[in-house]
């Protein structure tokens, strides 16, 4: 029966004479191995459609799928990840294969009559293949293939004439992005498979035409395809697939003989970058390795030279060669030039690895690619997988991802991060390529024990990586006058007794302890207690540890920092949850701030919330980041979706300012008096003096235009203004009436050569009273409170005298015209009102 279907078979199509004249084709001079090279090309091109094909079937070309689609195939998809190695490696060894295909012809002289159109069909076949390889990169939508279509892409814009009608033919637009993929798929997937088939099977069709080329003389007699030639064939054939196997698994080979790597965390098949980000640049950008001779030529040659004309004459002569080839001599030119080609290419591509491995910023981007790439994949797998706005929606609110990029743009200027910029670059000078040294502090691992630690040492806090290059050290106008910090440290801490430093170290300990810092897990159980069954921050313990600093005999911290309780007083960065979230993200917000170094004491840290060069959100990934803080895997502490930790320490008081309304100031300084001067003892009114300041006398040696103090009617003063604070600031209206009855003495809109205190309108108390003031923030009343309750010492306004206290609402009228500006209506005349 089967004998009858074969016959009828054969009837209808003549297979068998054509099985028999494949098959039985003769070679002359016997089977060779130099003859494999073609039969191995036919083989690697079948695995590629084959692979190409089920990839295709859960591939989705768009620019908002393409990377999670391929992340399915590499970690979810069954075989998913061998399939991508073969199909990625395959199509390397190609490459190799047509190289070895193309100097077997040109030696055997194959290449010359009649067979010449054949080898420029072998050519157009090349050129087809080098196209699968540019176009495929592209697809994974991955950073690095991204990076090097946009460098290929730019190339072929440089095109003359045509160079930008044709980039933006290719990219879809003006912009990479959607169209660009689905062109480079269309390209991958239809257009040039379809013509390689095309071309293929007319080069195989003129091949058979013509057969075989032998080499002269025979040297042993003639052999059939089948079985000679076919064994050989399949043997190599084989080889190119173990190979192709062995680079797709071989890191996963190589972990099961390394003891310190785990196979769990190597890549399998084919390598799979980050995301593409078209706003994150990737400095190590390169081609495949079979570009990388031309990558490396632009180097040295102008891009039109290196990209147009050394291929255009390098191709035109291949074309040549069966011309050439008519005359013994230039037969061997031809074998010389292909030699020269393969090694001339081959050096190049030497070159330009040789140059990555001796390039910081490319080994530097490599690593932190892989290590974001890593970390993508961490948080896809904490998060049970890929959510609907992509994996760049888990980068983008993760901290160990953009902390690195946050700080290399804003804050790698002055800081460094263990020596580098965040993402590993050592940042250079531009005109001289040389590293440059900070200007502010090494911020890696900040708040520790060892940071702090440093930073207390008088042999490294005037070093380059603390406060060496900043304002605290050099002066403010580098006059070498250092901050009173670096003094206490330079001078006084230098000369401690092994009891003070002892109980420096306790303190350094419990400050640090206080930030809750996530790796110094030893520190932070040993300040902290269990509350249901869990370990929280011992507030007691930390306190404890903190009033070494306060009790130190030479120099105590509070005398300068708040350091357990609110102190108003103090004039430098509050120590108040040092280094906790919370801290960080005010202190990077607004450095100005009353409670951090003011508007006089900052070194050029810009504010970065207030000025609204980075949202909320920013602050808070790069203060995660700064702090270690973040998912892990190996740490059950940190959990996804990942949340904002609750402040580190919160002292036992609140820590806002406690306000007092003017007319409760007014009752507290009056039961002072009477105790006083009954001899009591003394109550805390909320200022410094035991009594309140008075006012000092008119100078009569200033200029007469500057005003004489005025002594204002407390009563009238106290009317002044509206009933209640208006939504709309106008200053005749609401300002004018409340200034001229309490304020117009020392202030003006104008300082009359100088004789008055500070300006209203001046830069300096805009931004202390307005522009740093957070809503919100426990510091939105200070100017409320600077109103009601002066620094006396400072001797900025008495709170008593002059027509004081002012109504809370006067108060609020004030500070609400500050924060908006100060506005003050051209030709508006003041006039204190006088007592009666």
């Amino acid at each position: 029966m089967i004998k009858s279907f074969t016959n009828w078979l054969d009837d209808r199509t003549g297979y068998r004479g054509f099985v028999k004249d494949a098959l039985y084709e003769r070679i002359p001079g016997g089977a060779k191995w130099r003859y494999v090279w073609g039969s191995t090309l036919v083989f690697a091109f079948v695995v590629q459609m084959i692979t190409g094909t089920i990839l295709w079937m859960a591939y989705s070309p768009s620019s908002q799928t393409a990377w999670e689609s391929v992340y399915y195939i590499q970690h979810e998809m069954a075989g998913g990840w061998l399939l991508r190695g073969i199909h990625h490696y395959m199509a390397q060894a190609m490459i190799v294969l047509l190289a070895l295909h193309v100097m077997q012809v040109v030696i055997d002289g194959a290449y010359r009559a009649p067979r010449e159109v054949n080898f420029w069909i072998g050519i157009i076949l090349l050129l087809i293949t080098m196209g699968l390889g540019l176009t495929g990169y592209l697809l994974p939508w991955d950073q690095k293939g991204y990076w090097a279509t946009k460098v290929a892409t730019n190339i072929a814009g440089s095109t003359p004439v045509i160079g930008p009608y044709l980039q933006k033919l290719v990219i879809g637009g003006s912009d990479y992005g959607h169209h660009t993929l689905t062109r480079f798929f269309a390209l991958h997937a239809g257009v040039l498979p379809a013509a390689l088939i095309g071309f293929l099977v007319i080069h195989v069709y003129v091949f058979r035409r013509h057969g075989i080329t032998a080499h002269k003389p025979e040297a042993k007699r003639n052999a059939h395809f089948w079985p000679d030639q076919i064994l050989r064939d399949g043997v190599a054939c084989l080889a190119v697939l173990l190979v192709v196997l062995f680079l797709s698994s071989r890191h996963w080979i190589g972990a099961q003989f390394d003891p310190d790597v785990d196979p769990a965390t190597v890549t399998l098949g084919a390598d799979l970058g980050p995301p593409a980000e078209p706003t994150e640049n990737y400095d190590a950008a390169r081609p495949e390795w079979y570009y990388l001779s031309l990558y490396q030529l632009l180097k040295y040659v102008p891009e039109f030279v290196g990209a147009f004309i050394v291929p255009g004459v390098a191709l035109g002569i291949l074309f040549l060669m069966p011309i050439l080839g008519k005359w013994k001599l230039g037969h061997r030119f031809n074998i010389a030039y292909v030699v020269i080609v393969l090694l001339g290419a081959g050096a190049l591509t030497g070159l330009a690895i040789y140059d990555d491995q001796n390039n910081p910023s490319f080994k530097a981007a490599v690593t932190h690619t892989s290590d974001v790439a890593q970390r993508t994949f961490t948080l896809i797998d904490a998060n049970d997988g890929i959510p609907v706005e992509g994996a760049t929606g888990l980068m983008h609110n993760d901290p160990q991802i953009m902390g690195p990029r946050l700080f290399r743009e804003h804050c790698a200027a002055c800081h460094r991060y263990d020596g580098h910029d965040g993402t590993g670059y050592e940042p250079l000078d531009p005109s001289t390529g040389k590293p440059t040294e900070p200007s502010a502090a090494d911020l890696y691992q900040f708040a520790s024990v060892e940071w702090l630690t440093a930073f207390l040492d008088p042999d490294q806090i005037t070093k380059p990586h603390m406060w060496g290059n900043t304002r605290f050290v050099k002066g403010k106008d580098g006059s070498g006058k250092p901050s009173r910090m670096v003094d206490v440290v330079v001078n006084h801490i230098a000369k401690y007794s092994e009891d003070d430093k002892k109980m420096l170290a306790h303190g350094i300990e419990a400050l640090s302890a206080g930030a809750d810092l996530p790796y110094q897990a030893e520190i932070n159980k040993k300040y902290s207690k269990v509350v249901e069954g869990k370990q929280v921050l011992d507030r007691d313990k930390v306190a404890e540890g903190l009033f070494n600093l306060e009790d130190l005999s030479k120099k105590s911290c509070t005398d300068c920092h708040e350091l357990i309780d609110p102190d108003p007083g103090a004039d430098s960065p509050t120590l108040i949850g040092y280094g906790s979230k919370e801290w960080l993200v005010k202190f990077i917000g607004d450095p100005e701030h009353a409670k951090f170094y003011g508007d006089k004491g900052n070194d050029r840290m810009p504010s970065y919330a207030r000025d609204g060069q980075l949202t909320t959100k920013q602050i808070e990934l790069l203060a995660d980041w700064i702090r270690g803080d973040g998912y892990d895997p190996k740490n059950p502490k940190h959990k996804w979706p990942w949340v904002p930790k609750a402040v580190a320490y919160i002292p036992p008081k609140d820590t806002t300012v406690e306000m007092k309304s003017a007319d409760d100031i007014e009752a507290d300084n009056r039961k002072a008096a009477k105790a006083k001067a009954a001899g009591a003892p003394k109550t805390d009114n909320g200022n410094k003096p035991d009594t309140p300041p008075t006012v000092d006398k008119p100078d009569t040696t200033d200029p007469p235009d500057t005003p004489p103090t005025p002594t204002i009617n407390l009563a009238e003063a106290k009317k002044a203004g509206p009933a209640e604070v208006p939504d709309t600031i106008d200053f005749v209206k609401h300002v004018q009436p409340i200034f001229e009855a309490n304020c117009v003495a020392c202030h003006g809109p104008v300082k009359p050569k100088g004789k008055y205190r500070m300006d209203i309108k001046s830069e300096a108390l805009k931004t202390q009273g307005g522009g740093n003031i957070v809503p919100g923030d426990v510091e939105e009343s200070w100017l409320a409170f600077v109103i009601s309750v002066p620094a006396d010492e400072d001797d900025l306004m008495p709170p008593t005298k002059v027509g004081g206290p002012m109504t809370k609402v006067q108060i609020d009228v004030i500070r609400k015209w500050i924060e908006q500006g100060a506005k003050w209506p051209d030709g508006v005349e003041l006039k204190a009102k006088k007592d009666d």
